[in-house]
């Protein structure tokens, strides 16, 4: 559902110029698939470098295919569930999260998701990537950035979702037992 490489340039790399790529590729795939519909699409990211720039990036680009974009607000860091949880909640057509998850630090990542705020399946993936390829320069994509088209999710979507977790988090105050564990972000 998604590429993930080291940032560096080239066309196999992840760089500014595959990502115009990849959401070229994907607007078009949602074109052909809501055809006569406002499209409306989740963008986040988490805190690898140019992550914010990546997402802005894909934002743009999606606002010059008349796609209307929602970012978490001043487009800091998301997660990866944030973004799928507010694809459900706002009833959203798709949604991009610029990660590489477990990936070296080096790396950064680009993955689709569904109107169900899963990933995207393979006959939809091979579309996307039948699209990349016919884009012949990905160094001259022209996009004209429609920025009313490029928006913010309301707070109460990130209260929302912050509420789930902690209603969620099972709590057994009965337990006087302290629990010792290590957290590990690696490297996303």
């Amino acid at each position: 559902a998604g590429i993930r490489a080291k940032m560096n340039p080239g066309t196999g790399a992840m760089n500014v110029f595959t990502i115009k790529q990849a959401t070229v590729a994907y607007a078009k795939f949602l074109l052909g698939k809501f055809k006569d519909k406002k499209i409306k699409i989740a963008i986040g990211h988490d805190n690898r470098f140019h992550g914010d720039s990546f997402s802005m990036t894909a934002a743009e680009v999606l606002s010059s295919y008349g796609i209307e974009s929602y970012l978490p607000k001043d487009n800091v860091l998301s997660s990866t569930p944030f973004i799928s949880q507010a694809i459900q909640r706002c009833k959203l057509d798709g949604g991009i999260i610029i990660t590489a998850s477990h990936n070296p630090k080096e790396d950064n990542g680009y993955k689709v998701y569904n109107d169900f705020g899963g990933q995207l399946l393979p006959e939809d993936t091979e579309v996307i990537a039948k699209n990349m390829n016919d884009i012949e320069d990905i160094l001259n994509i022209d996009i004209k950035v429609n920025k009313d088209l490029i928006k913010y999710f309301d707070k109460k979507v990130t209260d929302d979702y912050v509420s789930d977790l902690l209603n969620n988090i099972p709590i057994h105050p009965e337990l006087e037992k302290i629990v010792e564990f290590a957290y590990t972000p690696l490297h996303g």
